[in-house]
């Protein structure tokens, strides 16, 4: 007869019986070791119903997060691992969380012993928030900070006397939840018959709904009617207030969910040249083309990439085909490639500002 001990609810329904196994003991010296080695390990999850290879992630990586030692990249369920060779190389990635790659959001958080992938929760993210058209008088740390509490879990004020004459916005970190939609802004009353609108614009954001304001997917994933979608942002607005009660104003000339969202909005003025590496040998395939759609999913879509080192945009002043040219050069070319470009007046910019 086996032995063990309950707690006092092991039989606490008559139709039932309480979860009831044989307990398995683990060599504690060989659970050490494989937890030593996932100690230098992120698990992360992409916020976006797009997907990226793990093969595509782990060279995108090797270029944006330029570590001193190796990080290997690893697909375990619907989760993603990554193994850091240098404890201070992850310390240095999970600082900077979350990051944006090719227009997706990779949200990270340290691996603990015992975790279970059906157990891991991304619940909620810190973003840096751009607050926009405040009013002049209204320019002091105290009151940022109640307007930015009002759009997540106020974390940090981005605030230095200096540097804040030389820009007309501020900048605060809040804690969101992933399943809440963004709140896009807020009206101030500053008398009885005005209220000014005060834009949000969330920095590392690309790929929002238009139509939901909820992250990683585009307005033809989802058909919410607008009443439920008005339903949940009015929630989501009352869970960072005080009280049990607040006031909604709608403004119906202008639409909630906006590209005003993305504080690095791609812009209709900048158009797009690809350059993509060809596999098989040193060659670089050269295509000229443009996009001339309003708003731009994922901000791939507005860089150029030149032997996976570079990025430019090309000016909307020069003109273009409706189809696209293309010209093949080889990698020895690359020089010529780069006066080609000086010529036409494109702007050169190392691929890391993609993150």
């Amino acid at each position: 007869m086996a032995s063990g001990s309950f707690g006092s609810d092991f039989l606490e329904s008559p139709h039932t019986l309480a979860r009831y196994g044989r307990l398995l003991s683990l060599d504690p010296d060989v659970v050490a070791c494989r937890r030593q080695l996932w100690e230098n390990t992120l698990i992360g999850r992409i916020v976006d119903t797009r997907k990226l290879s793990v093969q595509l992630l782990q060279r995108l990586l090797d270029h944006f997060w330029r570590l001193q030692g190796r990080v290997v990249v690893e697909e375990i369920g619907s989760l993603l691992a990554f193994h850091f060779a240098l404890h201070s190389d992850m310390e240095s990635v999970l600082k900077a969380n979350p990051w944006n790659i090719r227009g997706t959001l990779l949200v990270l958080q340290r691996w603990q012993p015992s975790m279970a992938i059906e157990q891991v929760e991304f619940l909620s993210v810190d973003l840096w928030l751009q607050l926009h058209f405040i009013p002049i008088e209204l320019f002091y740390r105290d009151m940022v900070g109640i307007i930015g509490s009002a759009f997540g879990e106020l974390l940090a004020i981005d605030w230095n006397p200096v540097r804040q004459q030389q820009r007309d916005f501020f900048r605060v970190l809040v804690r969101i939840r992933l399943d809440d939609p963004l709140i896009p802004g807020l009206f101030v009353r500053t008398n009885q018959r005005e209220s000014h609108w005060i834009q949000a614009r969330f920095e590392k954001v690309f790929h929002v709904c238009y139509r939901c304001g909820i992250l990683g997917h585009s307005i033809d994933t989802y058909r919410l009617p607008l009443r439920v979608v008005r339903d949940r942002l009015e929630i989501t607005c009352l869970r960072y207030t005080a009280t049990d009660r607040i006031t909604m104003l709608a403004h119906r000339a202008e639409p909630c969910f906006t590209s005003a969202l993305r504080a690095f909005a791609n812009t209709s003025w900048n158009r797009t040249t690809r350059f993509n590496v060809i596999d098989d040998g040193n060659e670089l395939e050269l295509v000229y083309g443009t996009d001339r759609r309003s708003s731009v999913d994922s901000e791939q879509d507005s860089m150029v990439h030149i032997h996976d080192d570079y990025t430019c945009s090309l000016p909307s002043a020069l003109p273009t085909s409706s189809a696209e040219d293309s010209a093949t050069v080889t990698s020895a070319g690359l020089l010529a490639i780069e006066r080609h470009l000086g010529t036409l007046g494109l702007i050169l910019r190392t691929r890391r500002e993609m993150c």
